[in-house]
């Protein structure tokens, strides 16, 4: 955690309200996943505290993108500086986003290093779990996408639906809009 002064004013109220999306329960489902993927045992109570602690220098994280993809992260720096975490984690999330992860769902690097925003670390790891049930061999996390269901229709099937008058058009039944005067003074 970084050592700042309490944020107040609205700034502190945007802060509150990003930090009380953390959830203890879904980080420690998540750090069971990656433990079982990458195949070490690590603290997995969801305590957001041991959750920094445990992601923070970006070893973890790296282990975890050359499980899912062998080679994607030729170095792993080991040193206990915050730049070479930084590294570390930026490495991870290039992986990430070769993998489909969309822009949207990561985080920034600082975010996790600093731990200001783990929420958003969440949601890139639960994001790369569901991005792993199309992996094979790896085991996903949370619900599985949906796959393209792409639907052909005939040059036939096509001029038919065009004559059919849909029940969202409705109808007005008669209805004008006679009486309506939008702009108009009222007359008595």
């Amino acid at each position: 955690m970084a050592y700042r002064a309490m944020k107040s004013g609205l700034a502190g109220e945007a802060d509150r309200k990003l930090q009380a999306k953390y959830d203890a329960d879904l980080s420690a489902e998540l750090s069971k996943w990656v433990a079982s993927i990458i195949g070490e045992e690590i603290p997995c109570t969801g305590e957001k505290k041991e959750f920094h602690n445990t992601f923070r220098n970006g070893v973890v994280l790296c282990k975890l993108a050359n499980a899912i993809k062998p080679g994607s992260i030729k170095k792993i720096n080991t040193g206990n500086s915050p730049f070479v975490f930084m590294g570390n984690i930026e490495g991870f999330l290039n992986t990430v986003k070769k993998l489909g992860v969309s822009d949207q769902e990561t985080f920034q690097t600082t975010e996790l290093v600093e731990g200001t925003n783990l929420y958003a670390v969440t949601c890139c790891l639960y994001a790369l779990g569901r991005k792993c049930h199309n992996i094979d061999g790896v085991p996903g996390f949370g619900p599985k996408e949906a796959e393209v269901q792409k639907r052909e229709f005939t040059e036939e099937q096509l001029k038919a639906g065009q004559g059919i008058i849909g029940l969202q058009m409705g109808s007005n039944k008669g209805a004008t809009q006679s009486g309506q005067n939008f702009g108009l003074s009222r007359h008595m």
